[in-house]
């Protein structure tokens, strides 16, 4: 079975686990349709930060923590930027994932992203190729001054008892809407439009560590989350972690939610993922990013 068809299986099992009342971490899912996937609004740092609180008691259940693996990231010097990665090897089920945040830094309304390449290559120790994924046009939606979230990973079989020694994250191919519509009528709709980027803010609690699936533990947050556009919206929440070097040692995310026009809602906001303990977390809101830029401005901009 391909391995993007793998993933998007992932996907509805994650989707059943939340539905049955479990936290679920990122969707797998690539660009806005295969194996690997992305989405996110950016935030305030300030907002976004959270103090980490554990249980003092002795009952307090601990997580199992992952291997990272180093990874390397290459983009154009342009307004699409892979601004955080993170790949871990999961200790409960072998596989070896990867993440990385893409953040559109433009400025102008029209600086839509609409579609871009990627490709992603797993080396060993020795710097031999153990496995590479590669996909041109994903059709996306990255707004300016949004953010979206990446994911893939190389199924344990493929890697073969090797060990990873780096992963490297490789963009190409970036296009604007303006450089994929010639639909004047929307363009200038867009330009008309006076959005306050974010989309979504977010207020989190605290860090804690619960119980999860019998033996394992996960680390949640529950997030408030703002509407910033009179529309409503289904979007998800990912949550960045770090250590005190100020690197990553995870990611996570809740299941899409209902969030009403201008209004808030409470998300609880899961991984299960984590390489060390956390001292600081990000999280932002990952727009629809599967609907086209015309579907999304009839939801954002009705």
């Amino acid at each position: 079975m391909p391995r993007y068809k793998k993933a998007l299986l992932i996907t509805m099992l994650l989707s059943i686990s939340l539905a049955c009342g479990v936290p679920s971490v990122i969707s797998e899912a690539v660009g806005s349709q295969d194996s690997s996937q992305v989405a996110e609004q950016s935030q305030p740092e300030s907002a976004d930060t959270a103090a980490l609180s554990e249980s003092e008691t002795t009952d307090t259940p601990k997580l199992d923590y992952n291997v990272e693996i180093p990874t390397e990231v290459v983009s154009p010097d342009n307004l699409l930027n892979l601004t955080k990665s993170y790949s871990y090897i999961d200790t409960n089920t072998d596989l070896n994932r990867t993440y990385v945040v893409l953040e559109n830094n433009s400025t102008d309304p029209l600086d839509i992203v609409t579609d871009y390449s990627g490709k992603i290559t797993w080396f060993d120790e020795n710097n031999q190729v153990i496995s590479e994924w590669e996909q041109n046009g994903m059709n996306t939606n990255i707004f300016p001054q949004e953010k979206q979230l990446f994911q893939t990973y190389v199924d344990k079989d493929v890697v073969n008892g090797r060990k990873i020694g780096l992963v490297r994250v490789e963009l190409s191919n970036i296009k604007t809407f303006t450089e994929s519509f010639n639909d004047p009528v929307l363009k200038d709709k867009i330009n008309a439009q006076q959005w306050s980027h974010p989309f979504v803010t977010t207020n989190p609690g605290e860090f804690q560590i619960q119980p999860w699936a019998i033996t394992l533990s996960m680390g949640i947050t529950k997030v408030n989350v703002q509407n910033n556009i009179n529309s409503m919206i289904k979007p998800e929440v990912v949550g960045i972690y770090y250590n005190e070097q100020n690197e990553i040692v995870g990611i996570g995310g809740s299941g899409p939610f209902e969030l009403p026009a201008l209004g808030s809602a409470d998300v609880d906001v899961a991984t299960t993922n984590l390489s060390s303990v956390p001292v600081r977390m990000e999280y932002y809101v990952e727009m629809p990013f599967t609907m086209s830029v015309v579907d999304m401005m009839n939801v954002i901009s009705p």
